[in-house]
Order: structure tokens, then sequence, then C-alpha cells
């Protein structure tokens, strides 16, 4: 990914959908710990939770960071959530939106 050794989880979503990033080579430990797709995923709606100023755990479970396979309306959300994840013009009533029309992104399970 270059020399950044750290980047928004919306902006490493956006290079591993064109191909630039190999989800596999993005988390906190490749062999034991938080690493993958899953963990680009549950970054994404941690840092949208934190700008629509809800404080999520990090033990927070959307279900889409741990679904095995994404749907293709599933694809079209995250894109959509990593974009103003990514972004410094998005306002909370926009986030909130997104999270109360998404199912994916509305069911919050504490674990």
């Amino acid at each position: 990914m270059g020399p950044a050794l750290f980047l928004p989880a919306g902006v490493v979503w956006d290079r591993m959908r064109k191909g630039e990033v190999n989800p596999t080579q993005v988390g906190l430990d490749r062999e034991r710990g938080p690493h993958g797709r899953s963990f680009i995923v549950s970054g994404i709606l941690h840092d949208l939770s934190a700008l629509a100023l809800w404080e999520p755990l990090c033990s927070d479970s959307w279900g889409l960071d741990s679904k095995p396979r994404l749907s293709d309306s599933d694809l079209q959300v995250l894109d959509l959530a990593a974009s103003m994840s990514s972004r410094n013009d998005v306002t909370v009533s926009d986030i909130d939106r997104l999270l109360r029309a998404s199912s994916g992104l509305s069911r919050i399970r504490r674990r």
C-alpha cells in the first residue's frame, strides 16, 4: 500500500475494490488476529458510527463484517459507507439516513 502505515478503512476498501490492495495483507495480525475483508468492513462501520457521534465498542458487530459472502446490495452499501467515512463534508444526518436505510448497517449486535 505504499509508505502509509495507516489508512482510513474507507480508503482501504476503495483500493481493495479496485484491486490495488490485497485484503489478506490488511489487519492487526494476519495469522492470529483480526485481518482481511472483515477487518476492513468493521473499520468502515466503526468509523461511520464515530462520525455519527456514537462510539462503538471494538467488539460491536453489524453482521456485514462477518458474512462469508457479500451480495451485490451489500457491496453497494459498503461502497457508499466507505465513501462517506472518508469524506469531510458528510453530516451526522447523512450518516444516520444511511444507517437507518440499510438493513445490514442498522443491526448492531454487542458481542
